[in-house]
């Protein structure tokens, strides 16, 4: 039977209310043109100034975002959304929920599934940093869960929610930047935020290791309730780490990861490039690199576009699935809908599948 359609825009049509908050209320949809299911968020701009500034910075931000641990906006409406008070936000569809109400399912879960969780969590904070994004509000809640039949364990990781993200001036990555004391959540949010009021891409880093230390232990790295409480401990607290219960459960590669993310002090915490090569992630990281977007797809079903050849050099940070150098021959394939890259002079089987825009001149 065909769902009843509550109400529908220039684009999209909604078919039921799954969620409402302060924000707005979220429906469940469908594009028209695509017919893909989707997530709508109604937002009144009207309620105040502060509101209105917060959200069009946060949509500003996930229009630059395209990645496959990323939440994705596909559009909105009205398209002069600045200019009006009622909109409608529309974005992928994550069926599973968030990462906090999966942890909660379970009494806990396996090292194997901590690395993919986290794996994945990784990478789209690459990716982030790549475009010089720090997201600040990094937690359970704000980590959603994909179906995806092709992946270990049914599900892709995307992350969501950049209402606190910012965008980092090109040389000052490292840098603590002086910004407004608008925080995140208190239980995931770096000490320097309380101490300093100030932040650098290591921020997520620490809320990173927050994470990390709960998929282990199924528990928060800190349970207070008041920002007063934390402050304190952070001013009169050295490193934190794993409960010593945990010295044989797990390996001392992920002990030293955990120690390294929740370093009180940003300048020795570990860095990004230090995170990557980890001996506790790093083959996960590669395994998930090679595998996405490509496992279980039917190579019958690859149409092949055309050949073209490589002009320039790759940049050596993009995440991508592949890197390129000049000169390199590609195919220009299709799969399931989706266009991408094939290197034939290079590592037999890898494909960057992606959407791109294709340009006619």
């Amino acid at each position: 039977m065909e769902k009843k359609i509550i109400f529908e825009g220039n684009n999209f049509i909604t078919t039921k209310l799954i969620g409402e908050g302060g924000f707005g209320k979220v429906y469940l949809g469908k594009t028209k043109d695509t017919n893909q299911i989707c997530a709508i968020k109604e937002i009144d701009l009207n309620k105040n100034k502060e509101r209105r500034e917060k959200m069009i910075r946060e949509l500003q931000i996930m229009k630059k975002i395209k990645h496959k641990n990323c939440i994705e906006l596909f559009f909105i409406e009205p398209k002069d959304y600045q200019n009006v008070d009622l909109i409608y936000v529309v974005m992928e569809y994550c069926d599973l929920g968030d990462l906090n109400g999966y942890l909660r399912t379970k009494s806990s879960i396996s090292l194997e599934e901590v690395k993919e969780i986290f794996g994945q969590i990784v990478l789209g904070l690459k990716y982030l940093s790549q475009k010089r994004i720090v997201h600040r509000d990094l937690k359970p809640k704000n980590i959603l869960l994909q179906s995806n039949n092709n992946s270990k364990f049914g599900y892709t990781i995307k992350l969501a929610d950049f209402g606190f993200a910012r965008k980092i001036p090109k040389d000052d990555l490292e840098k603590s930047l002086e910004m407004e004391i608008q925080i995140g959540t208190p239980l995931y949010v770096a000490p320097e935020i309380f101490v300093n009021q100030s932040y650098s891409l290591k921020v997520d880093l620490w809320s990173l290791g927050a994470i990390l230390y709960e998929l282990i232990t199924g528990n928060p790295l800190i349970q207070y309730l008041s920002i007063k409480q934390i402050m304190f401990e952070f001013q009169n607290s050295t490193n934190k780490s794993l409960p010593d219960s945990y010295l044989e459960k797990v390996p001392k590669e992920c002990h030293d990861l955990v120690e390294r993310l929740l370093t009180v002090d940003p300048n020795l915490r570990i860095t990004r490039e230090e995170l990557y090569k980890h001996p506790f992630i790093s083959e996960k990281l590669n395994e998930l690199i090679g595998d996405s977007n490509t496992k279980g797809i039917d190579q019958n079903s690859k149409k092949l576009i055309g050949i073209a050849k490589i002009d320039s050099q790759s940049d050596e940070n993009d995440d991508n699935f592949l890197s390129f150098s000049k000169g390199d021959e590609v195919e220009i394939i299709e799969i399931d809908g989706k266009m991408g890259i094939g290197k034939l002079n290079g590592k037999k089987g890898e494909i960057f599948i992606n959407d791109f825009d294709i340009k006619e001149n």
